[in-house]
């Protein structure tokens, strides 16, 4: 009879054991969608003759003063394109990191 107490025991402290909290589980009920847009994907990947475009999707990124052959100039740029090679080798798969970002903004969404 011990050993039948026992082992109830025991099964209910395992089946009660969680990995979440339950504000983790809140956390994670809320909804949370981040939409991430490249800008160093579209702007190495733009061609010069199309720098006009990219300057209106992303005026943010581009000064009034600043003159376009400075852009066109670290578009071609070989250090520039080296750098984005080795970003693109290492963030080819950008989804575990917008995921990260989810879970982020649902926190902050959850404490403030």
């Amino acid at each position: 009879m011990k050993i039948y107490r026992f082992a109830v025991v025991l099964f209910v402290f395992f089946l009660s054991c969680d990995k979440k909290t339950k504000v983790e589980k809140a956390v994670e009920e809320i909804p949370v969608d981040i939409k991430v847009e490249r800008f160093d994907k579209a702007f190495f990947e733009t061609k010069p003759e199309d720098l006009a475009k990219i300057k209106k999707q992303y005026p943010f990124f581009f000064p009034a003063g600043t003159d376009d052959n400075v852009w066109l100039k670290k578009m071609e740029d070989p250090i520039w394109r080296e750098v984005y090679t080795e970003v693109q080798k290492k963030y080819s798969n950008f989804e575990p990191v917008r995921q990260e970002f989810n879970t982020l903004f649902q926190h902050v969404k959850y404490y403030f």
